[in-house]
């Protein structure tokens, strides 16, 4: 378990869980540790706290051993956040962006086809303008080479993680790819998105014969717990939004960006553990829709109350 605890809200945001049923093989070749998370943009205004405990499996739960445990604070101007012991060495890469909105993967859809039989691929991103690679920030979303895709019934890859901070001033470049069985690469393909303080973007392309769609939800980020809620909602005045004054509004507050974590020790056991956000309908509809598709009634709702009620 690796976790992350800023002043917005400090319990567990997750950014690495494996539990010892799935654990995860870490090889000397491919020693980065499959990040599930954070479930949701991390704020950096001073320091963040992170927690880490790390085990080794053994033959039965009570011959695991623990590897490496601890907490540190980062504080910002570092690139770097090490975990050290007599057993190994953790090392976060780190970017801080000064200007930055929540862009969530809602979903990566084989929209039109089907993923052959067998085969794998990868979905990758990075905030960075240029060529995606790993020196530039490259964060990965799924990783499966050598074995088969993991594709929903409805088409959807099971993306491992679904959040990522974006730079106003930069794009979220995608790359996808296609791998054979043997685990080579056979088709690549990018699509990349302008950032926006919200709604949602969507884009296809054709990787291999098949057509796959990316949907992303962007908002602004959150610069604390209580900052958490619905502006124009009943007891607010009604309001007339304008764009252009939103988009001078953009949170100047920094967003941590987890893009690695290396682990120099020697193999470990495991699997990856995979989770995916599938977009509900019913929540991308108007309130009016779906007071209107659930059956309320709204006068008989407020029956009984005051003006004020």
């Amino acid at each position: 378990m690796i976790a992350v605890r800023d002043h917005v809200d400090h319990n567990r945001n997750l950014l690495f869980a494996c539990y010892r049923s799935r654990c995860q093989i870490l090889k000397e070749k491919e020693p980065f540790l499959a990040l599930t998370g954070p479930s949701r943009a991390i704020v950096c205004e001073e320091s963040v706290d992170f927690e880490i405990q790390l085990k080794v499996r053994g033959t039965t739960e009570s011959e695991d051993r623990a590897l490496i445990t601890g907490v540190c604070t980062y504080n910002r101007g570092d690139d770097t956040v090490f975990f050290t012991n007599c057993f190994c060495t953790i090392e976060f890469r780190l970017e801080v962006l000064q200007e930055a909105v929540q862009a969530t993967v809602l979903g990566v859809r084989v929209k039109d086809g089907s993923w052959p039989s067998g085969w794998g691929g990868r979905v990758a991103c990075s905030v960075i303008d240029g060529e995606i690679d790993v020196t530039s920030g490259q964060l990965e979303l799924l990783v499966s080479r050598g074995s088969a895709m993991p594709v929903t019934s409805e088409g959807y890859l099971l993306l491992s993680r679904n959040v990522v901070s974006v730079d106003v001033n930069r794009s979220l470049n995608f790359l996808l790819e296609a791998c054979l069985p043997s685990g080579d690469t056979i088709a690549q393909k990018e699509l990349s998105f302008e950032p926006k303080l919200c709604n949602i973007s969507q884009d296809s392309c054709e990787l291999k014969g098949i057509e796959l769609e990316i949907t992303v939800a962007w908002s602004s980020l959150v610069s604390e717990k209580r900052g958490i809620s619905v502006q124009g909602c009943v007891g607010d005045e009604e309001q007339d939004w304008d764009v252009a004054s939103m988009e001078q509004q953009v949170p100047k507050i920094d967003s941590k960006l987890t893009s690695e974590m290396s682990l120099d020790t020697s193999e470990l056991a495991n699997e990856s553990n995979t989770s995916m956000f599938v977009p509900n309908k019913s929540i991308l509809e108007p309130a009016d829709s779906v007071a209107t598709n659930t059956g309320y009634d709204v006068e008989k709702m407020d029956r009984g109350k005051s003006d004020e009620q």
